[in-house]
């Protein structure tokens, strides 16, 4: 636990003088920190984080034997294990790398954190006007570090697609769907992204409550109808019947542990709504997506493959909670940011340390 912290904590010590004082040396700044999350995320046992078990060491033990990546991709497209031959090539190949340059497990670990914290520092820097910097970092950090150690290959497409969000704001439609293409290598389920793009420019024009009303109704018909929609386009020839596998079969039923995670987000958004609307043009669409983000989650009851939807819109917590300590006078701000302290730390120890949510308590050492 003390471990985390403490690199949580540098973390945010360096950023908060970073984003206060306007250090000339902001990169040097970013990739320290960058560093040190993923130094800590390379250095971890095998038993830190599901996936390092799942197929992690798998790939790296495979590639470490292996001369060349044409090699790995033969062995690995022809292996029996489910959870291996399934792999996109662009993890394959960043493993690859990692187990020759570093030879050991530590070379696969450091490259995918190095790749997830790289996406999610510049992705938020680039729209760092709209946002509190060091309290996005730390809401990363607190709510969402310790679950790149799982989904790893996903986090590196979740990343990359919070790199692009400044084309959302541009509406930069080509190089968006590049960024998502670029995505896909990493985990197929990236395509999800475009969704984003496709409710900002449903929502521009005309900028009213209709429209919001129309995509939250959507979402929650969505939800509801879920596993008849995925039965319908099975049949029809739409979908494949491997997707039947993601339905579980129950009807939906709440979820309250997910529920309540992300109440107090929600509740705060939307008790200052009015100010936060005034203050950034893209809180509405925002504060929608965390809606649908919560709502996704109770998919729980009928698709396993919820996690995987619901992570695409988990950015707009980080948005929306560090826009909230950006606005007003500096007494609003301190009070904020405390709010929000004790939200992601509460949040952290619960989570992550008490539950053991991910696996990623204790951490020990390789």
């Amino acid at each position: 636990m003390v471990i985390y912290l403490l690199c949580y904590l540098s973390v945010g010590l360096l950023l908060y003088n970073f984003e206060n004082k306007k250090q000339k040396n902001q990169k040097l700044v970013i990739f320290i920190c960058i560093m040190m999350l993923s130094l800590l995320a390379g250095f971890r046992n095998v038993s830190v984080g599901t996936d390092v078990g799942i197929y992690a060491n798998g790939v790296y033990l495979t590639a470490s034997k292996v001369s060349s990546i044409k090699e790995l991709f033969d062995y690995l497209f022809h292996s029996s294990l489910h959870t291996i031959n399934e792999i996109e090539s662009a993890y394959l190949f960043v493993s690859f790398i990692g187990a020759k340059i570093f030879r050991s497990l530590f070379g696969p670990l450091f490259l995918t954190s190095l790749i997830i914290n790289t996406g999610v520092f510049i992705g938020l820097y680039r729209i760092k006007e709209h946002l509190s910097y060091s309290t996005a970092i730390m809401v990363y950090c607190f709510m969402l570090y310790q679950n790149t150690y799982n989904l790893m290959r996903q986090w590196m497409a979740m990343a990359i697609i919070i790199y692009g969000i400044k084309y959302i704001y541009d509406r930069k439609l080509i190089k968006y769907v590049i960024t998502v293409l670029i995505a896909m290598l990493f985990h197929r389920s990236a395509f999800i992204g475009i969704s984003l793009y496709l409710i900002a420019l449903y929502m521009e024009k005309p900028r009213n409550f209709s429209r919001q009303a129309v995509v939250v109704v959507g979402t929650v018909l969505g939800i509801v109808f879920f596993q008849p929609i995925v039965m319908a386009l099975t049949s029809s020839g739409i979908l494949t019947t491997k997707y039947l596998k993601y339905s579980v079969g129950n009807s939906v039923s709440l979820f309250w542990q997910e529920l309540a995670v992300r109440v107090p987000a929600i509740a705060m958004c939307a008790v200052l709504y009015k100010p936060l609307k005034k203050s950034d043009e893209h809180h509405a669409f925002w504060f929608i997506i965390m809606f649908i983000e919560a709502a996704i989650s109770q998919l729980h009851s009928v698709a396993d493959i919820a996690t995987r939807i619901s992570g695409y819109f988990v950015v707009s917590r980080i948005i929306e909670m560090s826009l909230a300590c950006k606005i007003g006078d500096q007494k609003h701000r301190m009070i904020a940011k405390s709010l929000v302290a004790a939200y992601i730390i509460l949040y952290w120890f619960v989570m992550y340390i008490f539950l053991g949510y991910g696996d990623t308590y204790p951490y020990v050492f390789m």
